[in-house]
């Protein structure tokens, strides 16, 4: 098996192994949702990592980076490396997220601000 070692100080934040074990610690999370969304974010609740979810058995899948609920809120945060359609994929991703987190009955003013 031919294995590439990666040196540390050759690792950067787009690296997944670096930003998955950036993002696990609240404190970082926090800051860096803050940095991002230009304002506070007081309180997560980490739901998973890399957590897979479909709408449906045949449609096309999403895969999370990192998921977290907090201030009433959910933050779906993605490492992109490509731009490639970026819209369309975030679009997805959120109409994804929607189904998920609405139930049967559920009114639309329900959907949380994501």
């Amino acid at each position: 098996m031919n294995s590439k070692k990666i040196k540390w100080e050759d690792l950067t934040l787009s690296d997944n192994y670096l930003f998955q074990t950036y993002m696990e610690k609240e404190e970082n999370c926090k800051k860096l949702l803050t940095e991002i969304l230009g304002r506070p974010v007081r309180k997560i609740e980490y739901s998973g990592f890399e957590e897979s979810y479909k709408a449906k058995l045949e449609a096309k899948g999403i895969r999370l980076d990192v998921y977290i609920e907090g201030d009433e809120k959910i933050y779906n945060v993605e490492m992109q490396t490509t731009d490639e359609a970026l819209d369309k994929r975030s679009r997805y991703y959120h109409s994804v997220l929607d189904l998920k987190t609405l139930q049967p009955g559920d009114s639309y003013r329900d959907i949380r601000e994501s």
